[in-house]
């Protein structure tokens, strides 16, 4: 039996996708939300809040991240995104190697976000939410 693959989109590895990647690959890093589908979402979300300034690959990536995650989890990019408008994060800078010189701890400082990472597991309030198709009347 042969494996269906689908592919989800092809992105050209352009010199602006290169310059935003190592930045957001840091920011994966500095706020915990990981590399799953709905961990793309929210840090897209963190990433849109906190402000992609001259990043055009950044925004339209993290924009098409958020809109697929929004069907996954949209109580978690609400959060991504609260957190993400109280934090800082790399884009108003060039890469340097520099930046992989501190320790996660010290990343996540000059970012103003939380020594432990930012929640991405569900609250109970959003526990209580009906999922779409779970409504009731």
């Amino acid at each position: 039996m042969r494996a269906w693959r689908w592919p989800v989109a092809v992105f050209p590895n352009t010199a602006q996708r290169v310059r935003s990647v190592r930045l957001h690959d840091l920011h994966h890093v500095a706020t915990g939300y990981d590399t799953t589908l709905l961990g793309e979402g929210e840090i897209g979300a963190w990433e849109l809040a906190s402000g992609c300034r001259d990043h055009v690959a950044a925004w339209l990536l993290n924009g098409a991240a958020v809109l697929i995650a929004a069907w996954l989890g949209p109580h978690r990019l609400r959060r991504a995104f609260r957190a993400g408008r109280a934090c800082r994060n790399l884009y108003g800078e060039e890469w340097t190697d520099a930046l992989l010189d501190g320790t996660v701890g010290e990343l996540r400082a000059r970012l103003g976000i939380p020594e432990a990472g930012l929640p991405s597991s569900p609250v109970a309030r959003d526990r209580r939410t009906p999922a779409p198709g779970r409504l009731r009347a």
